[in-house]
C-alpha cells in the first residue's frame, strides 16, 4: 500500500476561504489555503471565541416546534423540556442536504458483490486502500474524494 500523504486520514475540503471570512476573522498565517476538516472546526472555534459568540450557542438541544409569533414580529422557538418558547428575529435551518442518501438507479447494480457507499457515510480514504473504485458523481464531494484517494487506490 502507498503511504497516506496527508497528514489525516480523513476528506480535505477542497474550498479555499470566502474572501469575506477572512476579512473579519483572518485564519493563522500557517493555515493551507485548502483546510482539512479539522482546521475548519479551529477556524469556527477561533470565530466564536473573537466574537463571543459562545454565551449565544447551546448544543444538544432538541427543537419541537417553529412557529412565527406576528404579535411580536419574532419566531418562537420551542426546545424540548421548556414550556416557554426562546424568541427570536432571524431563524437559519441548516440542516444539510445530505441527510438521506440517494443512490443511481444502475441497471444490472444488483449483480455487482463488492461495496456501495454513499459520501454520507465516507469516514476514512485508508478503507480503499489498494482496491478498484468507481466514483459516482460530479460535484464537490465527488471531486474532494476523488484528491484525497489518488495514491492509495490499485491503477
Amino acid at each position: 500500500m502507498t503511504d497516506y500523504p496527508f497528514p489525516e486520514s480523513r476528506l480535505l475540503i477542497h474550498y479555499s476561504f470566502h474572501p469575506s471570512l477572512v476579512l473579519i476573522n483572518p485564519p493563522a498565517l500557517d493555515y493551507p489555503l485548502y483546510l482539512p476538516s479539522s482546521l475548519w472546526g479551529e477556524y469556527y472555534k477561533s470565530y466564536a471565541e473573537q466574537f463571543d459568540l459562545y454565551p449565544h450557542i447551546q448544543l444538544n438541544v432538541s427543537v419541537e416546534t417553529i412557529q412565527r409569533d406576528k404579535s411580536q414580529n419574532k419566531w418562537a422557538v420551542y426546545l424540548r423540556g421548556e414550556s416557554q418558547p426562546r424568541l427570536f428575529d432571524k431563524i437559519v435551518m441548516a440542516a444539510g442536504t445530505e441527510h438521506t442518501p440517494v443512490y443511481p438507479e444502475i441497471p444490472g447494480q444488483s449483480l455487482f458483490k463488492g461495496q456501495f457507499l454513499h459520501a454520507q457515510s465516507y469516514k476514512n480514504p485508508l478503507l480503499f486502500a489498494d482496491k478498484t473504485v468507481l466514483v459516482v458523481g460530479q460535484g464537490a464531494t465527488a471531486g474532494d474524494t476523488c484528491v484525497v484517494w489518488i495514491p492509495l487506490l490499485l491503477w
